[in-house]
C-alpha cells in the first residue's frame, strides 16, 4: 500500500517542473495545487523559512521557484505531523 507521502511524491514528479542548472524546480502555484493549499500559504512558508525557494530571475518581482527535493521534504514533514 502506498503512503500519502509516496503518492504525493509521484504526483510532484508527474508535474512539468522547471529545469535549471541541473536542478528541478516547481512553481509556487504547482506546489500549492499539489498540497491542496492556497499559493499564499506557500509564499508564507517561504517567508517563514519553512521551505527553501529561489527567485526565477534577477528582479525582485521574479516568481519564486521551489527545488523539488525541498518540496518532497516538506510533503514528508506535513504527512508525519
Amino acid at each position: 500500500m502506498m503512503t500519502l507521502a509516496e503518492g504525493n511524491k509521484q504526483k510532484v514528479e508527474a508535474l512539468m517542473p522547471i529545469e535549471r542548472k541541473g536542478a528541478t524546480f516547481l512553481t509556487v502555484k504547482e506546489f500549492a495545487e499539489q498540497l491542496g493549499v492556497h499559493p499564499n500559504t506557500v509564499l508564507y512558508w517561504i517567508k517563514q523559512d519553512r521551505i527553501h525557494a529561489v527567485r526565477s530571475g534577477f528582479a525582485k518581482q521574479s516568481p519564486w521557484i521551489i527545488p523539488i527535493e525541498d518540496a518532497n521534504n516538506l510533503i514528508e514533514e506535513l504527512t508525519n505531523e
